[in-house]
């Protein structure tokens, strides 16, 4: 019995004997691995510094060329000429613009589009304007120069008292929404409504302009005619009013003007002239400047051309006043 105690004691010595170096080597390898790992870390951190060093020193460079530059002294750089530059970048960003606002994506037909609906509203009002002013201005003068006028006409000299009025008295942008959310409210034909809510607005300007242009006509033109048999009406569209019309043309003129230029308030409904089609391109191209310039430019030589126009007619009727 203590002959296997004691070998098992012995074994249990050698085997703790043989352990204790395995251990130790364990313990050194994990020192070691860890000394590795600091002198790694180490080592990345420096150069991780010599990096920033560096970076540094560029930049110190860079602020030290251009303290040198601003002091005014010159530096070893290729010598351009600035001005000539200058005008490439001009010329260079003027077609670059003009590319990405009409040019590109088609976006010329969008100003196509506005321009021809902002010409159709500008004229189907103007007509719209010219016969219901012509109407009104007859009747009031109508009822003016009767001595006793019927009820009818009093009627309708009343109304259209209130309606030049209203209509003068109010805003043109007022008047066009009322026309689209009240008056046209099923409707979505938006050049319907434009040129409704415009000629509505002219005829009220009009018919003071045609019965001031009347009342320019010596009141013996109208006796004249009544005593060859003609009737008030018949002497007004055959006598009266072709006299007249020479004598309101050019406010004839510049009511048509004043009319194309009011009709950029139409976009406000919806409807594409002119005007909204420069603001969906300046929306697209995030370009203020190019696109508004441009529907400027348009608005002025539509009225240039209409001022010429209007210029002709009245050289023409001077000429037939002549003769």
């Amino acid at each position: 019995m203590l002959k296997r105690f004691t070998a098992l004691s012995f074994s249990i010595v050698l085997m703790l004997i043989w352990l204790m170096p395995c251990s130790a080597q364990t313990a050194e390898n994990d020192v070691t691995q860890a000394v590795v790992t600091t002198v790694e870390a180490a080592e990345e951190a420096s150069a991780d510094d010599a990096a920033v060093e560096e970076v540094t020193a560029e930049e110190v460079a860079v602020e030290e060329k251009a303290e040198e530059t601003s002091s005014g002294i010159p530096m070893p750089t290729k010598k351009t000429n600035t001005e000539t530059e200058s005008k490439k970048g001009f010329f260079a960003s003027l077609a670059y613009n003009f590319e990405k606002t009409f040019i590109r994506d088609s976006r010329w037909t969008l100003f196509l589009e506005g321009f021809r609906n902002t010409v159709l509203i500008a004229l189907c009002s103007t007509i719209l304007g010219v016969i219901i002013g012509m109407v009104i201005a007859v009747v009031k003068v109508l009822h003016s120069q009767i001595d006793r006028p019927n009820i009818l006409i009093s009627i309708l000299n009343f109304i259209f008292n209130i309606y030049t009025t209203v209509i003068r008295g109010t805003p043109a942008v007022v008047q066009l929404f009322i026309a689209y959310y009240i008056i046209f409210k099923t409707s979505d034909n938006y050049i319907v409504v434009s040129i409704f809510a415009f000629g509505i607005n002219s005829g009220a300007y009009v018919s003071e302009i045609v019965r001031g242009g009347i009342l320019s006509i010596d009141r013996g033109q109208l006796e004249a005619g009544r005593s060859l048999g003609l009737s008030y009406i018949q002497t007004m569209i055959n006598i009266v009013l072709p006299q007249a019309i020479k004598n309101i043309l050019p406010a004839l003129g510049n009511e048509f003007i004043l009319l194309l230029k009011d009709t950029s308030i139409a976009g406000y409904i919806g409807t594409l002239d002119l005007m909204k089609a420069g603001n969906i391109v300046r929306s697209r191209t995030f370009e203020p400047y190019f696109s508004l310039l441009s529907v400027a430019a348009i608005y002025l030589v539509c009225v240039i051309l209409l001022e010429q126009l209007v210029k002709y007619f009245e050289r023409r009727m001077a000429r037939s006043d002549r003769h």
